[in-house]
């Protein structure tokens, strides 16, 4: 890795932390900032494994359906209100394509409570609600 490192790369100063050239480093400061950047990368990566396992024990600790559908059921057992709904909202996007979108909608107001970011598909649209209401 630190030899792919161009010779223009930048860094954070591992003292000062202002972005520097690398090669203006000493020896010592560029192995701190080195491992600084694979520690991050590795706390990033770990970062998206632990997600994945989350969703893997939700789809295991389904019903069969998938666990992802039936986080929707007990959400909805379990923290919607008597005045609030669980929507999936598929709209095409720009290019025609479609897109998908789970919110919490107060059927009252009409004010969302809580959405997730739009996906192209629906496991995806509802696992961003997911971490939304995760807070």
């Amino acid at each position: 890795m630190a030899a792919d490192t161009d010779a223009h790369a930048t860094v954070q100063h591992p003292d000062t932390g202002a972005e520097v050239p690398l090669h203006t480093l000493t020896g010592e400061q560029r192995a701190a900032a080195i491992a600084e950047n694979v520690s991050t990368g590795t706390h990033e990566r770990l970062q998206r494994q632990k997600q994945h396992i989350e969703e893997s024990k939700l789809q295991a600790n389904s019903s069969g359906r998938g666990g992802w559908t039936d986080w929707c059921m007990s959400y909805a057992q379990q923290s919607l209100t008597d005045t609030q709904e669980l929507r999936i909202v598929i709209k095409r996007d720009p290019r025609g394509n479609p897109k998908a979108q789970a919110l919490v909608v107060d059927t009252e107001t009409h004010a969302t409570v809580a959405c997730g970011d739009s996906a192209h598909w629906l496991k995806k649209a509802v696992m961003n609600l997911v971490e939304e209401v995760k807070g």
